[in-house]
């Protein structure tokens, strides 16, 4: 098991770059995250805004 520690940084520039770190193990992966967090994406992301 890993455990992913960021120091300093806002708090969407972490969830971005926890997401961009697991994309880089995993072909496909689902992130639920509010609005905002999203923005914090980089657009090579697929969103999806409702089901």
């Amino acid at each position: 098991m890993y455990r992913i520690i960021f120091s300093g940084g806002d708090r969407l520039d972490r969830i971005a770059r926890l997401v961009e770190y697991f994309a880089d193990y995993a072909d496909y992966h689902v992130v639920a995250l509010l609005p905002e967090d999203a923005q914090a994406l980089d657009d090579d992301f697929t969103h999806v805004t409702h089901i």
